[in-house]
């Protein structure tokens, strides 16, 4: 079945056909199945998101420059034209509504969910042009490692450009003075969320337009679609090369090159670690809803019950070659490699239709992964701010205008700390008690706010992550107890510091301790 057909006959349809049906099962199955997918949000005050408190706070931080100005000794306005600003469309406005941040934080967390959701199910019904249970799977993979590394500005790009590109679907056969504008604004709207939105919502209409163009249908008239094609994307294009040429990143440092055979070096690797990207809180949970999966997909090729978007075999495939050899950092964004899998998974269910002819059983199969790995994703939220309240207590203790950073230990892979992620919690430190926290991004390439002169000291000597088993001492700029860190900074949180492999600061000592983190007094 292709995009464009109708669908399959009555009587396999995947929802109720019933007036009574139509209009009030299925989106009622929906919202219920939203409201699962988002409970861990709902019912947490603290979501443990590795990056999502250092968002949180540079929020936090902006409203109070645009307003009373208490953080101006150490931060200053910034407005640039900067790729990188999704939270900013939802968080801020909020802050200046009133709403407490905590609240707006898990607000816009509630919208990516919704929006993802919304975005692959809205795919799937313009390609089959039907209702379905199936694209809704997805919201049983909403908690995945790029979610639950806070990830929040490249998941609201990523949902929007998902919602826009369901637009396009419906409206693609619009006359162009209608179609050229709907794409130059989206395009430009998209470059501001999040650049790789932006990307991903040109790649999706310019596969999927080439996809046509090329099949054998098209025959003489080829040369003209593709044609057509090159005029359709040239505006939009343009539009986001000029929008980055404006932004930081214009005029400044040489982007980063790599060559092809570094790319290629790490296929092998890229294509082993694919499983992982479906992992989340719960090993038995992530083998049982794989299992689930694969069975659905499986009984429905033996059956002959799986229909498939033809054009957007191009674009899924497309997205799989990009996560294959796509540098892992570029233009300031790191581990880009690593958000892209879950996006094949989300465009590969919106791209399927499992037309079974008791649809209640589907229904039945999706609330069960979904409820199954929001219910893991809550049993291991509930432990995390079990383990992060004594500290937050410890750090509302703290004095104001103080200073903190972060040093991170562990060994072998950090994707451990993904459960219980303490990287940016000091963050909540400039939120509760307008500390300077080393962890609060203010780079000028990517946010509205940077440090003042000597604070943009003190930050650029925050240590990074430290991989203790990578050598037998820590390598420059991993050090946690560097003196200048030591002589610069009030208190320090870490994290195992039992597996450091340097000597402890003489000064430094427990002033509170909770799970895997440990907050020590600098004070001399």
């Amino acid at each position: 079945m292709t995009g464009t057909s109708a669908g399959p006959a009555t009587g396999q349809a995947q929802v109720p056909t019933s007036a009574w049906a139509a209009r009030w099962i299925y989106p009622a199955s929906v919202a219920a199945l939203v409201i699962a997918a988002t409970l861990p949000i709902a019912l947490f005050s603290l979501p443990p998101l590795v990056d999502y408190p250092a968002h949180l706070a540079r929020e936090f931080i902006l409203h109070d420059l645009l307003t009373t100005g208490r953080f101006s000794a150490m931060y200053r306005l910034h407005f640039a034209a900067i790729p990188n600003l999704g939270i900013e469309a939802i968080v801020l406005p909020l802050l200046f509504l009133g709403v407490p941040v905590d609240v707006a934080g898990r607000i816009f967390l509630c919208v990516i969910v919704v929006l993802l959701g919304l975005g692959i199910a809205g795919i799937h019904r313009a390609l089959f042009r039907k209702a379905s249970y199936v694209p809704l799977l997805a919201l049983a993979y909403i908690y995945n490692p790029v979610f639950m590394y806070g990830f929040v500005n490249y998941l609201f790009g990523v949902a929007l450009a998902l919602i826009a590109f369901s637009w396009w679907l419906r409206l693609r056969n619009a006359p162009w003075t209608r179609t050229q504008p709907f794409l130059l604004l989206w395009a430009t709207a998209l470059f501001f969320c999040h650049l790789t939105a932006a990307g991903l919502f040109l790649g999706l209409v310019g596969s999927y337009e080439l996809s046509l163009s090329l099949s054998p249908i098209q025959g003489e008239k080829r040369i003209a679609a593709l044609s057509h094609l090159v005029t359709l994307m040239a505006a939009p294009v343009a539009a986001v090369a000029i929008l980055y040429h404006l932004g930081p990143f214009g005029g400044g440092a040489p982007a980063d090159t790599y060559s092809l055979k570094e790319l290629m070096a790490g296929i092998p690797q890229r294509l082993n670690a694919l499983p992982s990207y479906l992992s989340a809180y719960s090993r038995a949970a992530d083998a049982i809803s794989l299992i689930v999966l694969l069975g659905m997909v499986g009984t429905g090729l033996w059956f002959r019950r799986v229909c498939v978007a033809w054009p957007m075999v191009l674009p899924v495939l497309g997205l799989l070659a990009v996560y294959l050899i796509i540098p892992d950092s570029w233009a300031g964004t790191q581990y880009i490699a690593y958000r892209i899998p879950v996006i094949v998974l989300f465009l590969s269910l919106a791209s399927v239709d499992i037309a079974w002819n008791r649809p209640l059983i589907t229904a039945i199969l999706v609330a069960s992964l979904v409820l199954l790995r929001s219910g893991a994703t809550v049993e291991a939220w509930a432990k995390a701010n079990s383990a992060y309240r004594p500290m937050m207590e410890a750090l509302e203790k703290l004095p104001p205008g103080s200073t903190i950073y972060v040093g991170v230990n562990y060994r072998q892979s950090f994707e451990p700390q993904l459960r219980l992620p303490w990287s940016h919690f000091a963050a909540y430190a400039a939120i509760r008690r307008g500390m300077f926290v080393a962890d609060v991004w203010a780079d000028p390439t990517q946010n509205w706010i940077v440090q003042t002169p000597h604070y943009k000291t003190l930050a650029d000597l925050r240590p990074l992550n430290n991989r203790v088993d990578n050598s037998p001492r820590p390598a420059p700029g991993h050090d946690m107890y560097d003196p200048a860190l030591v002589s610069g900074f009030d208190y320090l949180l870490a994290v195992q510091p039992e597996l450091y492999q340097g000597p402890a600061a003489k000064q430094a000592h427990v002033i509170a301790q909770s799970g895997n983190g440990v907050l020590f007094s600098l004070h001399r």
